[in-house]
Order: C-alpha cells, then structure tokens, then sequence
C-alpha cells in the first residue's frame, strides 16, 4: 500500500470563500477552482483508483484563504475551523481512502491558532497541523507562537 502523505485538498470552506472573494481572491484561485482534483472528491477518488492501493493524508491548500488571513479576526478563526470540520469530515466518510489530515490554524493569532490544532486533533482526529507564515509575513520564531509549538509537541502531532 502506498500513502500520500503531501496531498492538498481545497475544503469545501476554503472554496465557497475563494468564489466569494471574486477578484478579491488570492493570485492562485482560478488555477485552485479550475483543478477539480482539489475540491471535487468524487473526482479525487475516480483518479485515485487508477493506482491500487493507494491512500492519502488531506493537507488544506497552502495560502487558500489569505485574502481573509490579512483581515484576521474572528472571519479567520471562523473559517480555519469551517476547514478543519471539513476536512474530518471527508476523512470519516472516506476511511478506507484517507488516512487522515493535517488541520490549518489561524496563526494572525496564535492563541487562535493554539486552540484550534489542539480541537482539531482531541475532538477530529487530525494528524498534526501544517503551519506556513501567515499572510501578514509573521515569522513563525516569534516567541509568541511557543505556546502553539508547546500544545502539539504535548499533542505528540506533526507539523
């Protein structure tokens, strides 16, 4: 069996904010909603049947809802969220396909951030989270992010 351990999938969150955004939407959303295989599962599936036993872990697309991450606020912990619920839920409908999923977190605010990787992995199985510097080019060394390194480090989660 093989496993995927890199695959991006554009949550069905992440996607009604992208159409939302229209122009507003970041550079990468016509490319993002034009490849099916990044939203549509159904899709997905199909093209993963062409390789046996072939299973994946989800990863949200890198940077899919930086128009609403340079606002911040409660829109963006709202929608990480909506994400990371979408993405536990394709997982347990889909279990003998995925093997998991790497939650996103809010990190414009990382109390925000340290509370939603340790949600997403307690209460939705998530494997660990996928950090990137956020929208605004925070670096992620800034002592105030240790208390997110902290709970996924005592999570015993991935990065």
């Amino acid at each position: 069996m093989k496993i995927d351990a890199w695959t991006h999938l554009l949550s069905p969150a992440y996607k009604r904010a992208i159409e939302a955004a229209g122009p507003d939407a970041p550079g990468t959303a016509p490319f993002l909603l034009a490849t099916r295989a990044l939203h549509d599962i159904d899709y997905r599936l199909e093209q993963m049947d062409q390789f046996g036993q072939y299973r994946q872990i989800l990863t949200p697309v890198p940077a899919a809802y930086a128009h609403v991450q340079r606002a911040g606020g409660q829109a963006l912990i709202d929608l990480v969220r909506r994400n990371n619920d979408d993405m536990a839920d394709i997982v347990s409908r889909h279990p003998d396909r995925f093997v998991g999923f790497a939650a996103s977190t809010a990190l414009a605010d990382p109390d925000a951030a340290t509370e939603e990787a340790v949600r997403a992995v307690r209460e939705l199985g998530a494997l660990g989270v996928q950090l990137e510097e956020d929208a605004n080019n925070l670096p992620l060394h800034e002592d105030r992010y240790d208390p997110l390194f902290a709970a996924i480090e005592e999570l015993d989660a991935a990065i």
